[in-house]
């Protein structure tokens, strides 16, 4: 079957997954240069503070009910019909609720400011008062936060990622600069939380006049009630999914700290934060497809939703394995530069299981992707739903036989699983025939990478010398370029991936 043309174009998502990846990408930087000097310059126990209460304030935004996301989607497919009439009314009603829930979000953080301080959280005596004006001022930012994600949608749902990272990228960045402008000039964490708080009112204010710009019709809120169910249903099921998520991310960390002890945890979570923050590229490429897949689904262009599914599968192959070789190669001089000798021991094997499951987790997001933007949130949140009893039973045992390894092997075979499960209901969504899928080398791609694995286990247990290795390995990426570039792309692939090269370099320099 022959695709349509489509204004959504290979180029056009490629780049917004640059721009994404540099608006994500930006704060991770600049929170690796600034943090160090912030907790010296607040000290461990107010940089502490700061953390939780930003932590606090980002699982408040869980009441939004993923309207972010259904305004993303619903507005993806009003400009796909070219229903454009239908945009003010599904933003509003979604920035109206938000409001509303946004203001009970806040009104619940401030009343629950007290409890936290007093009851729940071990804050000393001499900063109980500072901390509790502190949650006070972030429960502010939670209806911000909430009516920001609408405005946002808009403009991705457009395919204005580029407005979307200048301010996304520089307001992220500003949540650990800003609180080291009010430290360096001796303010408390109330105020300092009141820059973060005002920073991100801007943003909202970018994004609100974007929008507006982008479709002047939306000068006047309109709230339809025939949209509510819509919003409510699709934004339900994201909820749910976003709701079990920290379940499945934290739930080894407590296990680790039950079962063994609490200094394991520091032994876990150091790889693991270091390793899933990879995870950046498959949500950039992500976020850049569902608003394309949205529309496309919406002009019932099922051939190309499922070229643009192996398509970007297969570049997050080409673009990861190569860094998981690396790391499974190198993990041992990895882990000695970057936390020192003493840890070595105890996280090297951590560090390569979990980059493998890394690589997995993010070949998941792109059938996710495709699942939430046919209008099937449900499926994705039902598989996240199953996993749970699953991902308890087997952390748990896991972790008493082999501690923090067994953690780790735990959560890649349950990101395995969940990649699996989102593959076969994208197949049957979008009802992907074997010859397709074999057309795209996608199989081809994983059966030379799970080869080359192979060799770079080997390669790691057989040769003891660091320059040895990385000489060996670079003889191996070359074959791999060249294997890749004349058997595992077409004439499409090489336009696209020159075009996303042109685009990164026209970004940087």
């Amino acid at each position: 079957m022959k695709c349509e043309p489509s204004v959504i174009r290979g180029t056009l998502i490629g780049r917004n997954a640059v721009l994404n990846l540099i608006g994500l990408g930006l704060p991770l930087v600049v929170a690796a240069i600034v943090v160090p000097q912030l907790i010296r310059t607040l000290g461990t126990e107010r940089f502490g503070i700061m953390a939780l209460g930003w932590t606090v304030a980002g699982y408040f935004t869980v009441i939004d009910l993923g309207l972010g996301p259904a305004v993303t989607k619903f507005v993806s497919g009003a400009l796909g019909r070219g229903d454009q009439e239908e945009i003010p009314a599904v933003t509003w009603t979604s920035v109206i609720i938000q409001i509303v829930l946004g203001m009970v979000g806040a009104s619940a953080l401030a009343v629950a400011a007290p409890l936290l301080v007093h009851r729940v959280l071990n804050v000393p005596a001499d900063l109980v008062a500072e901390a509790q004006s502190a949650f006070t001022v972030i429960a502010l930012s939670v209806p911000i936060m909430l009516i920001s994600g609408s405005f946002r949608g808009v403009l991705e749902a457009a395919q204005h990622f580029g407005i979307v990272n200048a301010v996304r990228g520089p307001v992220s960045a500003a949540n650990y600069l800003l609180p080291l402008l009010g430290a360096s000039l001796g303010w408390d964490l109330s105020g300092i939380f009141a820059l973060i708080v005002t920073s991100r009112f801007v943003a909202l204010f970018l994004f609100f006049t974007a929008s507006l710009r982008l479709f002047p019709s939306m000068a006047v809120p309109q709230f339809r009630w025939s949209v509510v169910p819509r919003l409510l249903r699709f934004g339900g099921w994201v909820t749910v999914s976003n709701t079990v998520a920290p379940v499945l991310v934290y739930l080894d960390r407590f296990l680790l700290g039950a079962l063994v002890t609490l200094s394991t945890v520091s032994y876990y979570v150091a790889p693991y934060e270091m390793v899933t923050r990879l995870l950046i590229v498959s949500s950039g490429l992500s976020s850049a497809l569902f608003p394309a897949m949205s529309t496309l689904h919406e002009q019932g262009q099922s051939c190309r939703l499922e070229y643009l599914l192996f398509r970007s599968t297969k570049y997050l192959l080409l673009v990861l394995a190569p860094l998981v070789l690396t790391g499974v190669v190198f993990a041992r001089d990895i882990m000695a530069v970057w936390l020192g000798s003493e840890f070595v021991e105890d996280t090297v094997i951590v560090f390569q299981v979990l980059m493998v499951g890394m690589l997995l987790n993010s070949l998941a997001t792109q059938p996710f992707t495709l699942v939430q933007a046919t209008g099937h949130p449900e499926l994705g949140a039902k598989i996240h739903l199953l996993e749970v009893p699953i991902h308890i039973i087997l952390t748990f045992g896991l972790v008493r036989l082999w501690g923090i390894s067994g953690a780790a092997i735990a959560w890649t075979i349950r990101v395995t699983l969940d990649t699996l499960l989102l593959f076969v209901v994208a197949f049957r969504i979008s009802r992907v025939s074997i010859q397709s899928l074999l057309s795209s080398k996608v199989p081809h791609t994983i059966a030379m990478f799970v080869i080359t694995g192979a060799l770079a286990l080997l390669l790691n247990m057989k040769i003891e010398s660091f320059w040895l290795r990385a000489l060996v390995l670079t003889m191996v990426f070359a074959a791999l370029t060249l294997g890749t570039w004349h058997h595992l792309t077409d004439s499409a692939d090489r336009r696209q991936i020159s075009k996303i090269l042109h685009t990164i370099e026209g970004k940087l320099f």
